[in-house]
């Protein structure tokens, strides 16, 4: 995935499908164990609202589900201004 930025990053199959990330809490900042995989989503809309032009008009956000839900993961996977996906 490439942003207009520049920024670009890959990943993996298992990501994809929301495992493999390491959660941390959103209290303390400590790595923790998650038993449920996050929600990779492809966003345009946050609170109702079309991005604003320095996050849109497209993120790749990561959200949590049951136990994982609150949780952190690190910001390399919170992909701003995306402009290209490439599936391999």
């Amino acid at each position: 995935m490439t942003c207009r930025d520049g920024y670009s990053t890959v990943f993996t199959y298992q990501q994809v499908y929301g495992q493999g990330y390491a959660a941390y809490n959103n209290v303390t900042g400590s790595l923790v164990s998650s038993t449920a995989p996050f929600n990779v989503v492809l966003a345009y809309f946050y609170n109702g609202r079309v991005l604003p032009s320095g996050d849109g008009p497209l993120k790749i956000v990561l959200l949590g589900t049951g136990t994982s839900e609150g949780l952190l993961t690190k910001g390399k996977f919170w992909c701003e201004m995306v402009d290209t996906i490439e599936v391999t």
